[in-house]
């Protein structure tokens, strides 16, 4: 069972589109955890999702890596380097 969510690149364009797209799909909001991760410049913002109010954080590898499914939302080099290690670690 999916318990918990990470969004890496939530606060960009992408990012946002995704959190929209959760909504309309009716993807499951009895999560324990949707993480938000973004760049320093985005940490510490708080903003609306589906699953109310939640904060952004500074992406790591090892934080991200806490959800069991992971949505990057960012550039292809970001992803090509971040990937292997997320799956590595348990995420899918």
């Amino acid at each position: 069972m999916l318990k918990s969510v990470a969004l890496i690149g939530a606060t960009g364009v992408v990012g946002q589109e995704m959190l929209r797209c959760l909504k309309e799909t009716n993807f499951p909001t009895d999560l324990d955890h949707l993480y938000l991760y973004a760049s320093a410049r985005s940490a510490g913002k708080v903003i609306q999702t589906p699953f109310g109010e939640k904060e952004i954080e500074l992406f790591s590898v090892d934080l991200a890596a806490k959800a069991d499914f992971v949505f990057l939302a960012v550039g292809g080099d970001f992803a090509k380097e971040h990937a292997r290690a997320l799956v590595e670690q348990g995420s899918l």
